[in-house]
C-alpha cells in the first residue's frame, strides 16, 4: 500500500487544489454509493488517509451543502467511514477527521438524523471489534 500512497501523493502534489477536489469528488461518488448490490472496497480508506487536512476541511462543506447530496448518500458515506475506522486502524487519524468534520457540518446544517442513525447502527459494532477502548 505504501507504493500506492507514494503514487497518489506524487500525483496530488503536482495538482491545483481544485484538481485534487475533482478527483476526491469522484472518490466520494464511489464511497456514497447506495446500491446495495455492490460493496465499496475498504482499500479506499487508505487513499482517504492520504488526503491533507486542508483538503478535508475544504471538501467536506461542499459535500454537505451540495443540494444534490442525498441523506442516503451521506448515511452510506458515514457508515462506511466508521466501518473503515475499525478495518484500517492505521488510517484512523484522517478517517476520524473525515467523520468528525462531516458530523459537525451535518449537525450545524440541522441534518442530525444522519449521524444519529450511524451512531445507533455502528457504535455497537465498533465496540465489539475495536482495538481501542471506548
Amino acid at each position: 500500500m505504501k507504493s500506492i500512497g507514494g503514487l497518489v501523493n506524487t500525483l496530488w502534489n503536482g495538482l491545483r487544489l481544485e484538481d485534487i477536489l475533482f478527483s476526491l469528488n469522484a472518490m466520494y461518488t464511489i464511497i456514497s454509493n447506495t446500491d446495495g448490490g455492490s460493496e465499496v472496497c475498504p482499500a479506499m480508506a487508505h487513499l482517504l488517509s492520504l488526503v491533507p487536512t486542508v483538503v478535508v476541511e475544504c471538501l467536506a462543506p461542499r459535500i454537505v451543502s451540495d443540494t444534490s447530496t442525498t441523506d442516503a448518500a451521506l448515511l452510506a458515506t458515514l457508515t462506511r467511514l466508521t466501518a473503515w475506522l475499525v478495518a484500517w486502524p492505521t488510517a484512523h487519524t484522517t478517517l476520524g477527521l473525515w467523520v468528525r468534520t462531516l458530523v459537525r457540518l451535518l449537525y450545524q446544517s440541522g441534518r442530525t438524523i444522519i449521524p444519529a442513525r450511524v451512531t445507533l447502527d455502528r457504535v455497537p459494532k465498533v465496540r465489539k471489534t475495536s482495538v481501542y477502548s471506548l
